[in-house]
């Protein structure tokens, strides 16, 4: 029970292993704050983006009404007007 328990661990990145690439700690592959200051005008400029998050929420939000095909238009409809269930394609 125990090892099924690591195993689990190890799979969802609860339980990492220093050293290992397929095991690692999922933070180590973020920026730290001092590698993101400098990145982040660019990124931001880049993508097309604010960098103050309240303002890049508050152009998600309307992006997401305005856009054409936006969620606002369809939100978790099919086309023909009915609400999915269960995976693409069956009924």
């Amino acid at each position: 029970m125990c090892l099924l328990g690591l195993r689990d661990g190890l799979r969802s990145g609860d339980v990492f292993v220093p050293g290992s690439r397929r095991y690692a700690d999922p933070s180590t592959y973020l920026y730290t704050p001092e590698q993101w200051a400098p990145r982040r005008a660019e990124f931001c400029c880049l993508v097309r983006k604010p960098a103050r998050a309240a303002e890049a929420l508050e152009q998600g939000k309307q992006e997401l009404h305005t856009r054409p095909g936006g969620a606002g238009d369809r939100a978790g409809r099919c086309p023909a007007g009915r609400y999915r269930r269960g995976p693409p394609g069956r009924r």
